[in-house]
Formats: C-alpha cells, sequence, structure tokens
C-alpha cells in the first residue's frame, strides 16, 4: 500500500496539492495499490480532484482552519504556536525540542494510530510525502521509534522549514534514522541539483538521493499554437520572494521596444509594502487573476499563455525549485526566468526556456523568442521526469 501523506494540501493556490495529484495519478497508471491522506479542511475541489481515495483527516499547523472557519481548531493553533515562541526565552534548545515533539502528536496521533493499524494488517507499507515539511517528519520518526515496520519511506525534502515545530539541523535527524532503521528503505528526494549538492555537503549518503521533480501530467503532447499576441504568464499566487515588483519594469521594456502583448498576473493573498504599487503600475494593461483560482481555472491560463515567467528572487531560490516550472512542461510552455536561481540547470540542460540576467536581456530572450532562434526540448524533459519519479518511489519497471 503506497500512502500519499500531505499535511498542507489544503489550499487551492498551494502547490503541495497539485503534486499530490501527480503523485497519485502516476502510482495510478502503474496499477498500485495508495491511499491519500490530507487535511480536514481541504478545499471541496482538491477533495473532488483527487478521487475516492482520498481521506481527510489530517491537521496542518500551517494550512490549518481560519478562525471563521473553525474557532476551536484555529485557537489550538495559535496556542501552541505562541507557547512555543515564548518557550524559546526560557528554554534550552534540547527542551524546546522535547516539547515540540509533545505538542505535534496533537497532529500526527491520527496519522499515527491509522498507520499502526494497516501495519497489523501485514500491509506492506510505503509512506510518501511529496513535500516533506516538519510534522510529516516528526510522524516518522515516530511512527520508526515505535517499532511499526514500513518497507520504505520517500521524502521528497523541501529548501527549508520555518514553522514553529521546525527541526534544527534536519539532515542529521534523517541521517539518525537511516542509520538506526537500516530495514527500512529510507530515500530521500531533492528538486533541484543545488539541492543535491547542499545535502551531500552534509553528508547526505549519494545512493539515499533521487532526483524528484513533479511527475508529468501527460508525457505526450502535440506542438502547441502560438497565440495571435505574445501572451505572458506571471501565474502564481504573488508573493515578495517571487519577484513582483519587478514584473512592472520588465513590462516597460518590452513596450518600449514596441513588442505588442497582452500578460497575465495572479494577486496576492497577503499583500504587503510595494505590492500595492507594483500592482497600480501594471493593472491598465494585464488580465489580473483571483489568487485563490482553481486548478482547472489555471489550466486554461496555461493554455493561453507562450510564456511562463518567474523572475524569482536568487537568494530566495538558491536551493528551491519551482511547481509552476513542471506544469509548464508538461504544456509544452516555455519558462524564462532569472540567471542563478536553482532551477536554471532544469531550464539549460533541457532547453525548455530561457535564462535573463537583467531587464535588457530579457528583451533580448523575447526577441530569440519571437524571430525562433531556438528549438525547446519538453519530450526529453518529461520523460526523464516521468523515469527519475518512478525510480524514487521504488517502482522500476524490473520491479513491477
Amino acid at each position: 500500500m503506497n500512502l500519499i501523506v500531505e499535511f498542507n494540501a489544503s489550499r487551492r493556490y498551494s502547490h503541495h496539492w497539485s503534486y499530490v495529484n501527480k503523485y497519485k495519478t502516476l502510482i495510478q497508471e502503474l496499477d498500485k495499490p495508495f491511499e491519500i491522506w490530507i487535511p480536514k479542511n481541504a478545499h471541496p475541489d482538491i477533495i473532488s480532484v483527487l478521487g475516492s481515495k482520498t481521506k481527510a483527516f489530517l491537521q496542518s499547523n500551517v494550512y490549518g482552519y481560519e478562525r471563521k472557519e473553525n474557532f476551536f481548531n484555529w485557537f489550538v493553533v495559535k496556542l501552541t504556536d505562541l507557547l512555543l515562541q515564548k518557550s524559546r526565552d526560557m528554554f534550552s534548545r534540547q527542551k524546546i525540542e522535547h516539547l515540540k515533539n509533545k505538542l505535534s502528536k496533537i497532529y500526527t496521533n491520527e496519522p499515527y494510530k491509522r498507520i499502526k493499524s494497516l501495519c497489523q494488517t501485514n500491509s506492506e507499507l510505503s509512506l510518501i510525502f511529496p513535500t516533506m515539511d516538519s510534522l510529516a517528519f516528526r510522524l516518522v520518526e515516530r511512527v520508526l521509534k515505535k517499532g511499526l515496520m514500513i518497507e520504505r519511506i520517500c521524502f521528497r525534502l523541501g529548501s527549508g522549514y520555518k514553522d514553529s515545530y521546525k527541526i534544527d539541523e534536519i539532515e542529521t535527524r534523517i541521517l539518525k534514522l537511516i542509520d538506526e532503521f537500516p530495514d527500512c528503505d529510507i530515500r530521500i528526494g531533492f528538486e533541484t541539483y543545488t539541492h543535491r549538492q547542499y545535502l551531500l555537503d552534509r553528508n547526505m549518503p549519494a545512493e539515499k538521493l533521487f532526483w524528484a521533480p513533479a511527475p508529468p501530467t501527460s508525457m505526450f503532447i502535440g506542438e502547441r499554437k502560438k497565440q495571435k499576441m505574445l501572451t505572458l504568464g506571471f501565474l502564481g499566487v504573488a508573493r515578495p520572494n517571487k519577484g513582483f515588483t519587478e514584473i512592472p519594469n520588465l513590462l516597460k521594456f518590452l513596450r518600449a521596444q514596441n513588442i505588442s502583448f497582452q500578460a497575465f498576473v495572479q494577486k496576492a493573498i497577503y499583500p504587503w509594502s510595494g505590492y500595492l504599487e507594483a500592482m497600480q503600475e501594471i493593472e491598465d494593461f494585464v488580465t489580473i487573476l483571483p489568487a485563490n483560482i482553481s486548478q482547472d481555472q489555471l489550466d486554461d491560463v496555461f493554455k493561453k499563455i507562450d510564456i511562463l515567467v518567474l523572475p524569482y528572487n536568487i537568494d530566495n531560490y538558491k536551493i528551491a525549485g519551482s511547481g509552476l516550472l513542471f506544469s509548464a512542461a508538461d504544456l509544452n510552455v516555455p519558462t524564462f526566468t532569472k540567471k542563478g536561481v536553482a532551477f536554471e540547470w532544469d531550464i539549460n540542460k533541457y532547453c525548455i526556456g530561457s535564462i535573463f540576467e537583467d531587464d535588457v536581456d530579457f528583451v533580448v530572450q523575447i526577441k530569440d523568442f519571437l524571430y525562433q532562434r531556438k528549438q525547446y526540448n519538453f519530450t526529453d524533459y518529461n520523460s526523464d521526469r516521468y523515469l527519475s519519479v518512478v525510480d524514487f518511489l521504488g517502482l522500476n519497471p524490473d520491479k513491477l
């Protein structure tokens, strides 16, 4: 039984649930048994798309209930977060970690009991975490230390966790689990090769590391038809680290070069200083999309754009990847992003987009696209993504 567990798959605008859906689709196509575990407050659209094998019973400390949705659950999260925050000034790191373990049981009790029940039926369990967070690790640590037999654990490791239950030196804790439980096949998935090097530098065994991008939704798709006018997509919920305030300058440079275009820009969930000014500069000549957009609506936008533009801040994306890159590749949409981000490797190796250094270079890359000076290779990229994820999950053809 493959258990796809995601504590954060509750919001439509978040990539967490879409990763779950991609992993589900791959496992389903391989005709392997699975269940999906997501938060009880997951949006109904998410539960509908993920299907009948979805069990919504988890609790998230990051993407949990809003105050107006369920005051009690919201209050418990805020209270425990406050307690952990205050404890930093009162206790040693060791005591704080002990407190985190105790309080995290609020979130891990229910999935722990279900895993224990499945183990008692002699099921061979494989735990899959499409975007592993602090709670996911604490659940696994608890399961293994209680002696439950798990055949395989696939951690798709992110670039960092900042929630209240954050685990200091997560790589060291993972290494400890690998050493203490050799009978459990613990695998670490990385999304970018800069992250792989980061893990190797922290003594993570190379044989435990697997490239684990989001699986392709469709491996084979016909050639895209270009729009009558160049159409750009600045997609994803607007945030400071995603370079939203750089969008006005990029579009101004295009207009200065008399390049006709239309663009889609997505709003922010939580505005910040500088957001409103940037929005006012562009709102008269772009199509503004809501932040909490459905997957169907996002897919429709992807089908309309010629280029996905991700002007992400380099400092924030030296290790981190982008789920939107994979969505674009699924539909043969090239991605343009800034030089220095971690997923520059994907774009350069497979030629699935362009890298620009500044506003002027952005215009140069756009002109190259318009004059068809570059050929893209989505077929190899999507095929390699598929094979890599199958390997990561231990579902290689010779083992089927």
